[in-house]
């Protein structure tokens, strides 16, 4: 499954696989010709080990699949997937892979 964020410019896609978790978006800020677009998406639901959970943002995908170190921590686990995806992201905005605006 996927879920699209979109500004009408620019779109956010994440993708799940497993129907016991659900993801709810939103739109923080909504973007200008000054002002990045700001999203906030939250996963909630049971996280098992091999869940993919992946982030499209300005077409660059981000991956990540959950480990039995998630699956352990119980309800924590959704944040922990969450705490890896934005990690990602903000290494490639710091490696200038992903411009931040």
């Amino acid at each position: 499954r996927d879920f699209i964020v979109s500004d009408g410019k620019e779109s956010r896609t994440i993708s799940y696989f497993d129907n016991s978790q659900t993801i709810k978006s939103n739109l923080s800020t909504a973007a200008t010709s000054t002002k990045a677009q700001v999203s906030t998406v939250n996963v909630s639901g049971t996280v098992e080990e091999g869940d993919i959970f992946t982030v499209t943002v300005s077409g660059q995908t981000f991956n990540y699949t959950a480990t039995s170190a998630d699956v352990a921590v119980g309800q924590n686990a959704a944040k922990n997937v969450a705490t890896r995806l934005q990690a990602s992201i903000s290494t490639a905005i710091s490696s200038g892979r992903l411009q931040a605006i």
